[in-house]
């Protein structure tokens, strides 16, 4: 009787939106004392895309590209091996230039993405749509820029997707996250600081975090994770540790 042949498994395919992939510049001290230019794709997405497919994960990241830093952001991509689905824009990838030879970051120059005409933006969409269609999981991370593209383009993605079934994960803050909660993510991280600013969250301690997880979910979120440095519970003799912090939203839709 012929062998059974062992099933293979294929690996997860993750979406990321990335509207606005940046172009990095830093300058580093050599060992030996001279400077090291290091060039990368940067952006939240391009770190979510990096972080999946470092994992195993089949990444394919949607994104607008434009200029001489679009082209370079592309190439760098590819050569790290994520999939890219891009947009022509005919303006330019944002990036910066930071100093860290003397041990801190120092910014040198910044430049803001081109915020995208309506035509792009629409090609956007539906690249992104398509794209994530045809995944296992999509993730959605933030622009760098607000005015990059509508912020109601999230909570649209959000929605269509999860009515076709797919998982989506969003890490976003601002207009971004309001707009994503219109789509029942499936799950939302957002760091504390961002809960803050956002007049989400009145403080940092854990149970002023844990309400606005609750309303944040209440809003739409089926899961939230919250990240902060430290929680660490008055009880606790430990020391504490850099964590996170998880509300579920039940199918009633009770937190």
């Amino acid at each position: 009787m012929p062998e059974d042949t062992p099933s293979v498994v294929p690996n997860p395919s993750v979406f990321v939106f990335a509207p606005s992939p940046l172009l990095t510049v830093t300058i580093e001290c050599a060992p030996d004392g001279s400077d090291e230019l290091h060039v990368h794709a940067g952006g939240q997405g391009v770190w979510i895309a990096r972080m999946a497919a470092t994992l195993g994960a089949e990444a394919t990241l949607c994104g607008v590209f434009g200029g001489e830093t679009g082209r370079i952001v592309r190439h760098a991509l590819e050569y790290e091996g994520i999939s890219v689905r891009g947009v022509d824009t005919s303006g330019a990838n944002g990036g910066y230039v930071h100093d860290r030879r003397g041990g801190e970051r120092v910014p040198i120059a910044q430049v803001d993405p081109t915020v995208l005409t309506r035509h792009e933006a629409d090609d956007l969409f539906a690249l992104s749509l398509e794209s994530g269609l045809c995944s296992d999981v999509a993730v959605l991370g933030g622009p760098h820029s607000d005015t990059t593209v509508p912020p109601e383009m999230y909570g649209r993605l959000a929605r269509d997707l999860h009515a076709m079934g797919i998982p989506v994960v969003a890490d976003l803050s601002g207009p971004t996250l309001t707009s994503v909660l219109a789509g029942s993510p499936t799950v939302l991280e957002v760091a504390h600081d961002d809960l803050i600013e956002d007049g989400r969250a009145a403080s940092d301690d854990a149970a002023t975090l844990e309400q606005s997880m609750r309303r944040l979910a209440e809003e739409g979120a089926r899961n939230v994770v919250v990240s902060r440095p430290t929680w660490c519970c008055p009880e606790s003799t430990t020391a504490p540790t850099p964590a996170t912090r998880f509300c579920t939203r039940e199918p009633s839709g009770r937190p």
